[in-house]
């Protein structure tokens, strides 16, 4: 039995922890504690509770051969830190606010057995979880095989129109501002698609909703971790706006992309003229080794 930490009411953590299992082929049976009232749908043979506010009772009484904690090293209110754990912990690392996390969540840290870092970290969070992780590891997550049939005539209507999709999990004002987003785009090109929102209210939640981005004309959604992963293939048609997080960071995560596919783009062009021998002499210091 392993249990995993996934906070939230939302899909964000479901999906990353659904893809770490996919990722890492854990077979075990799963306790999952979360507050997300889609967890019994995405996970319907797991044991799952809220979140618990007695954790370390509910370890002792479980005695979970591993525990897994996602994005939050401390809980996401600092609540793990005085925990007492008897097996292995790993933690899943993605882009946190690491000076705004730590005012909250101040104790310390836990010492992990592993960190799985899923993204590209800022220097002070990647040293922080240096420090208390016998090993660092950076890992690709991939979605499993889909679980829930999505309607078929969906599938048939983006391979055969062109419609552009707006995905997103967040609140209803934000899928109304992407939805004003994709429109402006469509008015830009001079083009007037069907436009398809997907949310878990018209209900979606299958991970592998990232199936359908290949048939899509354009893929319109905010820039949480999930979405910018199941999105880098499709790069070029994934058009996309931040939002403020409490703990994440998606300006920064955004900026990246952004910066990923110019660079990508200037690549193409030096190599379609000729230039370039791909190399470079950047050498990057670890900052966490300086002094």
């Amino acid at each position: 039995m392993i249990l995993f930490y996934a906070p939230g009411e939302g899909l964000g953590h479901l999906t990353r922890v659904r893809a770490a299992i996919h990722t890492l082929k854990l077979s075990e049976r799963i306790v999952l504690i979360t507050d997300s009232p889609y967890a019994s749908t995405m996970f319907p043979d797991a044991i799952i509770f809220g979140m618990e506010p007695n954790f370390q009772q509910l370890l002792n009484q479980l005695k979970p051969d591993a525990v897994y904690l996602d994005a939050f090293p401390c809980g996401i209110h600092g609540e793990l830190s005085e925990i007492i754990f008897s097996q292995p912990v790993y933690h899943f690392a993605r882009i946190l606010r690491w000076d705004f996390y730590r005012s909250i969540a101040s104790g310390p840290l836990p010492h992990f057995q592993k960190t799985y870092v899923l993204e590209e970290l800022q220097q002070d969070q990647l040293c922080a979880l240096k420090q208390c992780s016998e090993q660092i590891e950076s890992l690709a997550l991939y979605d499993p095989p889909k679980f829930v049939s999505h309607d078929e005539t969906l599938f048939h209507k983006l391979k055969q129109e062109t419609c552009w999709i707006i995905v997103h999990a967040g609140p209803e004002n934000e899928c109304e501002e992407l939805t004003k987003y994709a429109k402006a785009l469509a008015d830009n090109e001079s083009v007037d698609p069907e436009f398809i929102l997907l949310t878990p209210k018209s209900g979606v939640l299958d991970s592998s909703i990232s199936n359908l981005f290949p048939y899509a004309g354009r893929i319109i959604s905010g820039c949480g971790f999930n979405i910018m992963r199941q999105t880098e293939p499709f790069s070029a048609k994934h058009h996309f706006l931040p939002f403020p997080r409490r703990f994440d960071n998606q300006f920064l995560r955004a900026s990246r992309r952004r910066e990923s596919t110019t660079k990508s783009l200037t690549h193409e062009r030096m190599f379609s003229f000729g230039g370039g021998n791909g190399q470079t002499g950047i050498h990057r210091e670890n900052e966490c080794d300086k002094t």
